[in-house]
């Protein structure tokens, strides 16, 4: 049988366990800690490729562009560096549906 971590569900065996299961207790233990690391990838391609199914909290590095995110159950959010507003400017205010939270429109 196999136990788990009050906090982060890690398994690990119980003491009467035999010792030819080792390798799987072993196995299960490195495979819930990697979930759990921050993941380092070329491109959110390969990491869409190597994690097709993310869970929420997960956290990753894109190496390509030097963007952190994190997964929020829904989608990969943007950590760091901060998402840059587009500034714009016109005579027509924009609709509330064009653009992202923090960009910037100037009416003249």
């Amino acid at each position: 049988m196999v136990n788990q971590t009050g906090n982060q569900g890690l398994p690990y065996p119980e003491p009467d366990d035999e010792p030819a299961d080792m390798p799987v207790f072993v196995q299960a233990l490195a495979e819930a800690i990697e979930g759990k690391l921050v993941q380092v990838f070329t491109s959110e391609a390969q990491r869409s490729t190597k994690v097709p199914v993310p869970t929420s909290g997960m956290v990753s590095v894109i190496t390509s562009t030097d963007v952190v995110e994190f997964y929020d159950g829904a989608a990969w959010k943007r950590l760091y560096p901060p998402a840059v507003p587009t500034f714009t400017r016109g005579t027509v205010v924009p609709s509330n549906a064009s653009g992202v939270n923090g960009d910037v429109f100037f009416k003249f």
